[in-house]
């Protein structure tokens, strides 16, 4: 599943993914600031907003996938896809092209 682009309105259901045969590809040029290679874990975070500023990949209960730019900063997270709730997902399911 690849990203290429942001937007408040812009984010696609996914009903069948499957972390052994699937990944999220990220691109650096929408997600700013991801180095490009394998996701780090530290910027990967399971709950309904960034902890801290390094969280900048946010999974939250109910399936959401979001991008926040500047961590835990005072901007706001951009949805950019959503799973079925309950799918697990870890930084190793995304890679940054």
């Amino acid at each position: 599943f690849v990203f290429d682009a942001l937007g408040p309105a812009n984010y696609d259901g996914i009903v069948d993914f499957k972390a052994l045969d699937d990944v999220f590809r990220l691109d650096s040029s929408a997600f700013v600031g991801l180095s490009a290679g394998p996701l780090f874990a530290a910027v990967f975070t399971v709950g309904s907003e960034a902890i801290d500023d390094s969280d900048h990949i946010i999974y939250d209960a109910t399936g959401a996938l979001l991008f926040d730019q500047d961590g835990a900063g005072g901007a706001a997270a951009v949805q950019f896809a959503t799973v079925d709730p309950g799918t697990w997902l870890t930084a190793d399911d995304f890679f940054v092209v």
